[in-house]
């Protein structure tokens, strides 16, 4: 018999970034899903499928939500670019089911998502497709995104959805295809718990079953979510691959089938091309608006607020986290407040623009409230100071966990309202001392009680957190964290920021951050 080819184009994690991140001000390479599209090549052997994570994640879809412009334009430009099948991202939840289902309505690519279904019945998914394609082959398709999304979501998105077991659903879907393909794939947004070629631990608990789902039987599993450049391993008997986020590369796999044989390639491909011209007159005028709506000043801090590497801002105090943590105090009505910076974290110049709110935030977490014990509290800040490993000579490094296999130091939290001393001469779990109130020095004894705003991801438990899942809300804030970021700084015209570091260590005086762990020069306590 004659070998079969299939062209699989895929993408993943654009997180509306069609354009490249200039949108934050920032010159990059990364050419962006438009830049992509100029380079797909395809014909009647060709599949173009997205594993998920495109309506949230950028000014840009943060405009079309606010403004009302909508979810169309995202799906306008998934339609120019041909897409065939699209998979449901934990993200794509994140501005309610009516958004994703206008979204989907529009879209011309059929969704498959096995494990979720809204009861309302008002999203267009399908569990799983068959499509021939033109030499006759046979492709049988399903989808499945992360159950973690349980532990992350907004409890009134969730209530509108039925989220079942990612791997049960995808052996159900398999089970259903059998007899009736050639080949079988399944797209899953979620990735490995372990590397396949290394080995290592790449996550823990429920978020990353791709070994799971690899030994199920498929022949391809495409795999999204932990923004990761796999472009292709073998899992077992099924082949896997992943592509990172934002845009930056597409992964094109090409399949040779006989009844005697079967053989994969992949490659991953990016492009310095120009945007793909339809695409870009459909958002050139949103582009516009954006740029405009993200250049308008909102208020001015009395100086700068300097960026700073991730340990150095961990080990020093950060005036980011104070100013961010000092907004949600403010918005919750609490006196303790806790907030995470992001990997790449940029500063604030001293004019504040609504682009400078959203570099510096980049996600739309909310915000809720809860009540902690003071032995509730120790525990939490010794998960905080996990993130530092002493070292024999003094030096402080970050704890292997948070830079493998990518970068975590946003699992590192910043408090405010509190001060608490730390020994890292002390093993993991016993290292945080003398917790006090800062308002008045009291110390926070172990049956004490404060209430806590914390962002929703990690009251959810992410992070090590687990002492915060299932905690009962107090209240939940209206408004996303950068949202409050901007009425704050429109309510107050002028900000001074407190640049106090709530942590002290002892010993410090012969503890110091080294040049090569920051890219800032040798740090002393």
């Amino acid at each position: 018999m004659d070998m079969k080819g299939l062209r699989i184009l895929y993408t993943a994690d654009i997180h509306g970034f069609f354009f490249p991140p200039r949108l934050y001000g920032e010159s990059s390479a990364d050419p962006g899903l438009l830049s992509l599209m100029s380079t797909f090549e395809r014909d009647g052997n060709t599949l173009l499928i997205d594993g998920g994570d495109t309506l949230q994640g950028s000014p840009f879809t943060d405009y079309l939500q606010r403004s009302g412009t909508g979810p169309e334009i995202c799906a306008g430009v998934m339609n120019l670019a041909g897409y065939d099948y699209v998979v449901l991202g934990n993200h794509d939840l994140d501005y309610g089911t009516a958004y994703l289902a206008r979204y989907l309505r529009a879209l011309g690519a059929k969704c498959l998502c096995a494990n979720i279904r809204d009861r309302k019945g008002v999203l267009p998914i399908w569990s799983r497709d068959i499509r021939r394609m033109r030499n006759g082959l046979r492709v049988g398709l399903t989808g499945i995104c992360t159950q973690k999304l349980m532990r992350w979501e907004k409890k009134e998105i969730l209530d509108e959805l039925d989220v079942r077991d990612p791997v049960a659903c995808a052996a159900e879907e398999l089970e259903a295809l059998k007899g009736k393909t050639d080949l079988s794939i399944c797209v899953y947004h979620g990735g490995f718990e372990f590397d396949p070629v290394s080995g290592k631990r790449l996550s823990r608990g429920q978020e990353n079953r791709a070994e799971a789902v690899c030994a199920l039987g498929f022949d391809l599993v495409l795999c999204a979510h932990q923004h990761r450049s796999m472009p292709g391993v073998r899992q077992g008997t099924a082949w896997a691959a992943q592509v990172p986020n934002r845009g930056r590369e597409y992964c094109r796999v090409d399949l040779s089938l006989s009844e005697a044989e079967r053989k994969a390639s992949f490659q991953a491909v990016t492009s310095q091309r120009e945007p793909f011209e339809a695409a870009r007159v459909l958002l050139a005028p949103v582009e516009e608006q954006v740029q405009a709506y993200l250049d308008r000043p909102i208020g001015r801090f009395t100086q700068p607020l300097e960026s700073a590497p991730p340990l150095v801002s961990a080990f020093r105090g950060s005036p980011i986290a104070n100013l961010i943590n000092r907004v949600q105090a403010e918005a919750a009505g609490t006196r303790i407040s806790a907030c995470s910076l992001q990997n790449d974290q940029k500063g604030f110049p001293a004019l504040v623009t609504i682009r400078e709110i959203h570099a510096t935030y980049r996600f739309p977490n909310t915000l809720v409230v809860l009540s902690l014990t003071g032995r509730e509290i120790k525990e939490y800040l010794e998960q905080c100071v996990r993130y530092f490993t002493l070292l024999e000579t003094g030096e402080v490094t970050v704890s292997r966990e948070y830079v493998w296999p990518k970068p975590h130091h946003y699992h590192y939290d910043y408090l405010y309202g509190l001060e608490y001393t730390v020994d890292l001469r002390n093993p993991p779990g016993e290292r945080v001392e003398c917790i006090c109130r800062k308002w008045d020095g009291t110390r926070v004894e172990m049956e004490d009680r404060e209430e806590i705003c914390f962002n929703s991801y990690r009251a959810s438990g992410i992070g090590g957190f687990d002492l915060l899942k299932g905690k009962k809300v107090i209240r939940e804030i209206e408004g996303t964290v950068p949202e409050l970021l901007i009425r704050f700084m429109q309510r107050h015209g002028t900000v001074d920021v407190d640049r106090t570091n709530p942590v002290r260590f002892c010993d410090h005086e012969r503890l110091f951050v080294r040049a090569q762990e920051t890219g800032a020069g040798e740090v002393r306590g």
